[in-house]
């Protein structure tokens, strides 16, 4: 009982600040602009953040496939192969 109490009071609280022009919607959808605003921005800030990630992801897949092969030549170091690559000056 107390939360349909609850509800009706948030409901009247949010039609009269609409009344009274506390919250702008001028598209006439029940969502204040104000939101609509600030859910675009969350939005491209996320998409960022992803787009960052991704490039961190491919740079991390290379370093991991430069180590695998490395990996290798340790082993073969370990038993006594001499050293690959460059030589030395």
């Amino acid at each position: 009982m107390i939360y349909i109490f609850g509800l009706l009071v948030l409901i009247i609280a949010t039609l009269l600040a609409y009344k009274y022009a506390y919250l702008n919607d001028k598209d006439n959808d029940f969502i204040p602009d104000e939101l609509e605003v600030f859910a675009d921005e969350i939005a491209e800030e996320l998409k960022s953040r992803v787009d960052n990630v991704k490039a961190e992801m491919c740079d991390v897949k290379d370093a991991a496939k430069n180590l695998v092969e490395q990996v290798g030549d340790v082993a073969e170091a370990a038993a006594g192969a001499k050293r690959k690559g460059r030589a030395k000056k």
